[in-house]
């Protein structure tokens, strides 16, 4: 939470506009998430129909897992007073 404080010690940038800032990452990173996942269920979908071997690879799992990251880090951010 260092970097929080940090962000809040720079010239003209508010915790109004943290928390805006904060919101649309959350916004954006679970946009992501979704994405993935619906990429990821079409891939399985067409590849069962097809029958053919199947694996997700690195990235889905980059945007997957980086999307839930950001998505936790920035509830974090935005509960903290």
């Amino acid at each position: 939470m260092a970097a929080v404080d940090s962000l809040k010690a720079k010239g003209n940038l508010t915790a109004d506009i943290l928390k805006q800032n904060t919101r649309k990452s959350i916004m954006a990173a679970g946009f992501t998430v979704s994405l993935a996942m619906l990429g990821a269920i079409i891939f399985a979908v067409t590849s069962i129909i097809e029958e053919t071997d199947w694996w997700l690879d690195s990235g889905f799992y980059g945007a997957f897992i980086g999307g839930i990251l950001t998505v936790y880090f920035g509830m974090m951010i935005s509960s903290r007073k």
